[in-house]
């Protein structure tokens, strides 16, 4: 049992490494031919300009982005439910399981998005932006990622559907259109140039890091809660079912 569970482990890892690599070159050689060839241009978002006009183009690969590392997750997440039951008797209690669950999807989709990042550096070129802005503009997008990954991680549990995965990637979509709309930079948390560091009338970048941190935690330790209260005992993926 526990060389069945290292073994589905190191597999999805190599694979997902793999996968990871060539959308990596993928991504900088579309950006390239926009000019956007370094981290900054393609992390930062879509710089809002006053009376801006609706970019799709800039709107399709920044949800191209998103949408990978939300696949990834989705990936991941149904990987770890299928040994479930293997975990879960190898940890022994729930809150011990839901710990390295929740840590090792994580942990899965960091090392996707260092990986990328880490491909980016070496074939991107030279950049004229420092690099302490391009590690500010990495963490910025791995924050605002991370806790829309946390919220995923939750409702998959509670909801058995993945299907959350496209309503994120719309929500963003939408959120942009809207900002473009109505002229609200701040709609779209996940792109840095609209924050009130880049832009006049941008979001506050301080209290939206505060407030996805929190929203990381608060998907933590929600779990555990619905668990011992008994709200979680009847799902499938608990029972060693598909969805």
């Amino acid at each position: 049992m526990k060389y069945k569970y290292h073994t589905i482990q190191y597999r999805n890892r190599n694979v997902m490494f793999g996968i990871t690599l060539l959308f990596a070159f993928f991504i900088q050689k579309w950006s390239s031919k926009t000019g956007d060839y370094d981290i900054y241009s393609i992390l930062s978002g879509i710089e809002f300009e006053g009376k801006e006009e609706l970019h799709l183009l800039a709107m399709g690969k920044w949800l191209f982005l998103l949408g990978f590392f939300l696949i990834i997750t989705t990936i991941n997440i149904n990987t770890y439910k299928k040994i479930s039951i293997l975990s879960i008797f190898r940890y022994g209690e729930f809150k011990k399981w839901w710990i390295h669950y929740f840590l090792s999807v994580i942990n899965s989709v960091c090392i996707c998005f260092f990986c990328t990042i880490f491909v980016w550096k070496v074939y991107g070129g030279n950049s004229n932006v420092p690099c302490w802005k391009q590690a500010q503009v990495s963490c910025h997008y791995l924050l605002h990622l991370l806790s829309i990954i946390s919220i995923i991680i939750v409702l998959d549990l509670i909801l058995q559907s993945n299907s959350t995965i496209a309503f994120f990637i719309i929500a963003e979509g939408v959120m942009y259109i809207f900002s473009v709309c109505y002229q609200y930079p701040w709609l779209v948390p996940g792109m840095y140039v609209r924050s009130n560091w880049h832009t006049e009338n941008g979001y506050n970048g301080i209290i939206t890091y505060i407030l996805e941190f929190l929203v990381i935690i608060l998907c933590f330790i929600i779990i555990p809660i619905l668990w011992k209260k008994g709200h979680l005992e009847e799902r499938n993926w608990i029972n060693g079912k598909d969805n």
